[in-house]
C-alpha cells in the first residue's frame, strides 16, 4: 500500500474529529450528541449536516455516535469521561468553534506526518512500509 493510502488508514483506525452535535427530537425537546468523525469522512459529514440529511441512527459511514441524551447541552460527568477516554480537558469542550477549515488543516497536518513515519528510509529497498496485520 503506497504511504498516502497507509496514512489515510491510520488516520481513520486511530484518529477521530469529536463534534457535539445539538438538535430538537420529534417530541420538541431539545437534546445532544456526541459523534465520533473518521478524518477522511469530515467533509462528507458537514455537508451531510449542512444539507439536513444527518441520520445519527446510522452513522457508520462517518464514524461512531459516542454519547447523547435530552437537553441543551451534555451533564457535566459526561464531559468529564470524555475527557478521560480521549485524554483531553473538558475545558476546552466550548471554546470557541474550530471552522471546518481548521480541523482540515490539522488532519492534512497529521496525515503528512503520518506519511513520513510510513516512508521507509533510503535504500531499505522497500518501497512502503507493510500495515499492521497484513501479509509480507
Amino acid at each position: 500500500m503506497p504511504p498516502e493510502a497507509a496514512a489515510a488508514y491510520y488516520l481513520d483506525e486511530f484518529g477521530r474529529v469529536i463534534v457535539l452535535i445539538h438538535g430538537t427530537l420529534d417530541t420538541k425537546a431539545p437534546f445532544w450528541c456526541f459523534v465520533s468523525v473518521k478524518p477522511s469522512q469530515y467533509q462528507n459529514f458537514l455537508h451531510t449536516q449542512h444539507a439536513g440529511r444527518l441520520n445519527l441512527y446510522d452513522f457508520t459511514q462517518f464514524g461512531e455516535v459516542i454519547a447523547s441524551g435530552e437537553g441543551k447541552n451534555p451533564p457535566e460527568l459526561v464531559m468529564l469521561r470524555l475527557a478521560e477516554v480521549y485524554q483531553t480537558d473538558a475545558s476546552n469542550f466550548f471554546e470557541p468553534l474550530t471552522t471546518p477549515s481548521d480541523v482540515m488543516a490539522q488532519v492534512h497536518a497529521l496525515r503528512e506526518r503520518a506519511i513520513s513515519g510510513l516512508v521507509p528510509p533510503e535504500n531499505s529497498g522497500e518501497d512502503h512500509l507493510p500495515l499492521p496485520g497484513s501479509r509480507q
